[in-house]
């Protein structure tokens, strides 16, 4: 999860509707353009543990999911697990450039996460900061400590950063190339930026842009979201709490936040990381004073649902549950 969509989607649990995960660098100034953060490419950093054996049960099962005992490479688990976004590209590039459509979103969500971090920690409009710099610039912000996502950005995107090769390709091509193949995440991707897009002043960054986002409509956009959720791929669901004001125009402002939680909170009872040092959690965690030490996303979730008078979580994860095992997407708003 970055951290521009972290401080959007901290807005959708608490003003609710409009959580997406890009652009807020476009509302900045150039001194305080910012990185990315909630269904975007860095939070795809996460594992997704089950948090009981309940949850692990009801994992999705998809053209996205590998079959269990494939020698084939789990890109989004090695992602997940790199702390040097360069190998990881190089190791993922051979089978992005094959049509490895998993390779090719995480080969995408590498490249979008270190441009992003770059943006917001450590490049200003006459230098780039070293490490020290970036934490002393961040000190004086309100709120917690950014030190310890500062070192993360760094220890997993200084040689992708020094390095920029061409070769790679771009995260805007590859993010192109796995929503054409279909990717749910891919897909999520697009169709959130394609949301967004008006809203944004100046418009989304063009290193970020492709053709389905600077031509796409919201029909399209909703189609991308239709495609992505028949997975019932867990970052999918929770991505789509992010997206319940354009899902749900007709919904009170109220009414979209209990949505918003309630699908995150589904999506960790689904099989999504939650735990204590999930990334999206780590994140919101970097604009939220109020999360507490050894507090997981879980319990995060469940702390913020009363404040949005949410008082029946429980209840609504498990209609919320049903109609996703039903496939019922017309009943929760997500028709083609």
């Amino acid at each position: 999860m970055s951290v521009a969509r972290t401080a959007i989607t901290i807005s959708v649990l608490g003003l609710a509707g409009l959580g997406l995960w890009y652009g807020l660098e476009q509302r900045r100034t150039p001194q305080e353009t910012a990185a990315p953060v909630a269904g975007s490419a860095a939070s795809r950093a996460r594992i997704t543990t089950a948090p009981d054996a309940k949850a692990a049960s009801r994992r999705p099962t998809g053209p996205h999911a590998r079959p269990a005992g494939s020698a084939a490479t789990d890109y989004g688990k090695a992602f997940r697990e790199s702390t040097n976004y360069r190998s990881f590209v190089l190791a993922a590039l051979p089978a992005a450039r094959a049509g490895d459509r998993d390779a090719q979103y995480y080969l995408h969500a590498a490249l979008a996460y270190c441009d992003e971090t770059y943006k917001f920690y450590f490049r200003r409009a006459n230098k780039v900061l070293s490490v020290d710099e970036a934490i002393e610039d961040r000190s004086d912000f309100s709120g917690p400590s950014m030190t310890e996502a500062i070192q993360r950005a760094y220890r997993r995107c200084h040689e992708i950063n020094e390095t920029k090769n061409p070769d790679w390709g771009t995260m805007a091509e590859w993010l192109a190339k796995a929503t054409d193949a279909g990717q749910p995440l891919a897909q999520m991707e697009t169709a959130q930026k394609i949301f967004l897009r008006p809203l944004v002043h100046g418009g989304i960054a063009a290193q970020s842009q492709t053709p389905a986002i600077a031509q796409g409509t919201y029909t399209e956009a909703r189609s991308l979201v239709r495609a992505a959720i028949e997975t019932k791929d867990p970052q999918v669901i929770f991505d789509i709490g992010d997206l319940q004001g354009f899902l749900q125009k007709d919904q009170p402002q109220d009414q979209l936040a209990k949505n918003a939680v309630t699908w995150r909170y589904v999506a960790c009872l689904r099989g999504l990381d939650c735990g204590v040092d999930a990334e999206w959690h780590l994140q919101f965690c970097l604009w939220d004073s109020n999360c507490l030490p050894g507090e997981s996303g879980v319990d995060y979730l469940r702390r913020i649902a009363p404040t949005l008078n949410v008082i029946d979580l429980e209840q609504r994860a498990y209609d919320l549950n049903a109609k996703i095992d039903a496939g019922s997407w017309d009943e929760l708003g997500l028709g083609s």
